[in-house]
């Protein structure tokens, strides 16, 4: 079986989709990685989750979407400090960079105009340079469009090795307001715990003392939520409105792994926790193979759990949407550049009659299972980007049905440039659509069946439960159905030599009404032949 799925997974890499070079990829959102703290006002992310040097040296990212490009080349190989020409010039050359992709001309007002010579004469050092960029990427107010130096990344990499370490939730302020839970990692301390996303954070409790959101900036936040293992925070949150004090333990979360199961009525279980990396999507295909050899190649359904799964690369994300679509839209998308926009529909067709003959009878069966197996969808609302393109793409084929809450709604991807100042720019450039064209950016994907998951005393895994009962319906409705057609099928009264020909009630009705004529026809003439005879 592992064979057929890497011949099938090989199939669908090739022809499953048309990718071409993707310029611009959908990227997981940060609350599927336990974040880590940085320097102020540059969000969460994890130091998993950092670019490559280019060197290749540790700091390999748990973010393989990220597109590597070259920057401008500042300085020489004799590491000869820039002149403050070469500065100047370099954060010019950024400006441009970010004028020409970032996807929403919108935000690029006047003001933009202004930021190409706002600190001439000024930046004399990397440090000023670092500053200056921060601040012009900063005045777009995107979340997604960041800058990053390198002394950043170095001390997120510091701390990393520090053993510093998340709870696994994400905080972010809304509306500039309040701060609430935005996401959770699978298997971290707030994931089990009974945080949900949505929840308003009031404050946080770190060392018995009480620090109130209102009062704490984005890097004083990143502090208190990381800590080393065993070490103790707790989260001041509200719901039904209550303040509730959740108390979390730092620990280390293990890797991403694809999860599968046999539930009763040979509904099979699997989860994908991530889209970002082949190795992974190569996993998840095997895994599907692993329950259709356990299931004796009949499997009557499927729950596809992609509950905390952030995203990651969108040709993955089309890749594996397409191993349970015969044929349609996945996607659409939009990339800027400068005053051109590229619009793109990602379409699914069936494999050429040529390829289908070349293939393995059992690659053959697998392949028509996973395009006509039911399937309930698990999402919440961790479930962003790559997660939701798929989501989208099997519930506007309707190849799945999706239970659980209302997912991420990210819609965008960012492109990564790794810049030759050693920092990282990243610029949000593209937007995607579902297949009917809606955007659920900022809203996300409600499910067709809302179910919330308890937050305390419940021992059984609801959102599970309902998939699994879903299922189970599905499977006794198509027994029913078989078991009455089976049961309408009657046996001919007359039999005939052509068994080609058979004979319906309308038939039989035709047959009797001529013979009674026949009959009625004879006695008529015989009457009248012995009235005649009586008249002799």
């Amino acid at each position: 079986m592992k064979m057929t799925a890497r011949f099938l997974l090989g199939l669908a890499l090739a022809f499953g989709v048309t990718l071409g070079q993707t310029q611009a990829q959908v990227a997981q959102p940060t609350p599927t990685i336990p974040p880590a703290r940085t320097a102020p006002d540059m969000g969460q992310p994890s130091p998993m989750s950092m670019p490559k040097t280019a060197e290749g040296a540790e700091g390999t990212p748990a973010e393989d979407d990220l597109i590597i490009i070259n920057g401008p080349n500042l300085g020489t190989r004799k590491k000869v400090a820039p002149t403050p020409a070469q500065l100047e010039g370099f954060y010019k050359s950024i400006w441009r960079k970010v004028g020409t992709e970032f996807n929403d001309p919108t935000k690029l007002t006047k003001k933009w105009a202004e930021w190409e010579n706002k600190f001439a004469g000024q930046i004399k050092t990397v440090d000023d340079l670092d500053k200056a960029l921060k601040q012009m990427v900063e005045s777009l107010s995107d979340r997604w469009t960041t800058y990053t130096s390198l002394a950043d990344m170095e001390l997120m990499r510091q701390e990393h090795k520090d053993g510093i370490m998340s709870i696994g939730v994400l905080v972010r302020q809304h509306d500039g307001t309040t701060w609430n839970v935005d996401g959770l990692m699978f298997g971290s301390p707030a994931q089990q715990s009974s945080l949900r996303e949505g929840d308003e954070v009031k404050a946080i409790i770190r060392d018995g003392k009480r620090q109130e959101m209102s009062a704490l900036n984005t890097a004083e936040i990143n502090k208190l939520l990381n800590g080393k293992a065993g070490e103790k925070v707790t989260v001041v949150a509200v719901w039904d409105k209550a303040e509730h004090e959740v108390e979390l333990s730092f620990a280390a979360v293990g890797p991403d792994e694809v999860l599968i199961g046999m539930l009763p009525g040979k509904i099979g279980y699997i989860r994908l926790p991530t889209f970002v990396s082949e190795e992974v999507v190569g996993q998840f295909v095997q895994s599907l193979g692993q329950l259709y050899e356990a299931s004796n190649g009949d499997l009557n359904g499927l729950v596809f759990d992609l509950r905390y799964n952030g995203g990651g690369l969108v040709n993955m994300s089309l890749l594996v949407s397409s191993l349970f679509i015969e044929q349609g839209t996945i996607v659409k998308t939009t990339t800027r550049q400068d005053r051109s926009v590229t619009e793109t529909s990602y379409k699914v067709i069936p494999l050429p009659e040529f390829l289908v003959a070349k293939m393995p009878k059992q690659a053959t069966q697998f392949q028509q299972l996973l395009q006509t197996v039911p399937i309930v969808i698990l999402t919440n609302g961790s479930t962003a980007s790559a997660s939701e393109i798929t989501t989208g793409a099997l519930r506007a084929n309707k190849r799945a049905y999706v239970i659980g809450t209302k997912t991420f709604g990210k819609a965008v991807g960012f492109q990564v440039s790794q810049l030759a100042n050693g920092g990282v720019l990243q610029i949000t450039s593209l937007n995607y659509l579902t297949p009917a064209g809606v955007d659920i950016g900022g809203k996300g994907f409600a499910p067709d069946k809302v179910v919330e998951q308890p937050r305390e005393g419940a021992e059984d895994d609801m959102q599970l439960v309902a998939a699994h009962e879903h299922l189970m319906a599905i499977v006794k409705q198509r027994a029913d159905e078989m078991r009455d057609a089976r049961d309408g099928i009657t046996v001919p009264l007359v039999i005939v030599e052509d068994p080609g020909v058979q004979l319906h009630g309308l038939h039989y009705a035709l047959i009797g009404i001529a013979f009674l004529t026949v009959v009625m026809g004879v006695l008529f003439v015989v009457a009248r032949l012995r009235r005649k005879s009586g008249n002799k």
